[in-house]
């Protein structure tokens, strides 16, 4: 007689077919685990990055104001510009400092302001020996 061709019996079949079945969910599982997991990751490297840009932004516009103060002991008096500090000017008539485009305004012989814009989009000035982030009103027209 010929052979017969293999051809699993139904309980075989439905066997064969939880498996693959179990296979395939385990599959989505183990895959949705590590997308869950890669996102909390990024989302933590992201919120360190965003805290350390911050903090050396932080540090850095206290350096201006160093610089500044420091020129006014030294000299009696306020610089009439941030050229005179070593600051570089930039072509809008700003100046640069490690990131940071702001712009100084000499209001009086005691008084000054220096005003720029975070990587955030944040309007900040210090005047008064005093930062403020998002002041009521512009001092730098």
């Amino acid at each position: 007689m010929g052979a017969k061709p293999f051809v699993l019996a139904l309980p075989e079949r439905s066997q064969a077919m939880k498996r693959s079945g179990r296979i395939i969910a385990y599959s989505i599982a183990v895959g949705f685990v590590l997308v869950v997991g890669l996102i909390i990751v990024a989302s933590y490297l992201m919120g360190y990055n965003v805290a350390e840009r911050r903090d050396r932004e932080l540090e850095n516009r206290d350096k201006i104001i160093e610089r500044i103060d420091s020129f006014r002991s030294a000299n009696g008096h306020l610089p009439e510009s941030m050229s005179e500090v070593g600051f570089k000017q930039t072509g809008g008539g700003g100046y640069y400092y490690n990131g940071i485009i702001f712009d100084y305004i000499k209001l009086n012989n005691k008084e000054y302001v220096v005003e720029y814009t975070s990587e955030d989009g944040v309007l900040t000035q210090y005047h008064n020996h005093c930062w403020t982030e998002e002041p009521d009103i512009c001092l730098i027209l």
